[in-house]
């Protein structure tokens, strides 16, 4: 498809550090994109990493947790303290860790949240980024493809 100009790129979803590097190694057309689960309570650095080093971009999937992290105290806490919204904290954290982000929503009053004015307008403070940071615990809220070989 790609050769015969019916696809402009290529993409991949859930690809672990190894999935995407065996796939480096073999393929002829490298992908551009890579989605997969990214939150603060599973950053994925290594992975986010390994992507950035092939030129592979990544897309965030369950930014907010499956609307778990929405209610987490420290998310609350610096939501109240940068007047945005728990969803635009989460999501703001994640463009700030190099990722695009594709919230998913069927309420326009949540949809018109998540615009590039409002997402792109300031950054979260490092204090911020650490203490969502410090959420780290390797939960993986949707399916985990690292089983597959």
């Amino acid at each position: 498809m790609y050769r015969d100009g019916k696809a402009r790129a290529i993409g991949v979803s859930n690809y672990t550090t190894a999935h995407l590097q065996e796939l480096l190694d073999k393929a002829a057309v490298r992908p551009v994109v890579n989605q997969f689960e990214v939150h603060p309570r599973r950053p994925e650095t290594a992975l986010r990493q390994a992507c950035a080093a092939a030129g592979v971009a990544v897309v965030a999937y369950a930014s907010l947790g499956c609307g778990d992290l929405l209610k987490h105290g420290v998310v609350k806490q610096i939501a109240a303290q940068t007047a945005k919204t728990e969803a635009q904290v989460l999501l703001m954290w994640s463009l700030q860790r190099g990722c695009a982000v594709i919230p998913k929503s069927v309420h326009p009053e949540y949809i018109a949240q998540y615009s590039p004015k409002l997402l792109l307008s300031q950054q979260l403070p490092s204090t911020h980024m650490t203490a969502l940071d410090a959420l780290q615990d390797g939960h993986k809220y949707c399916w985990d493809a690292s089983g597959i070989l």
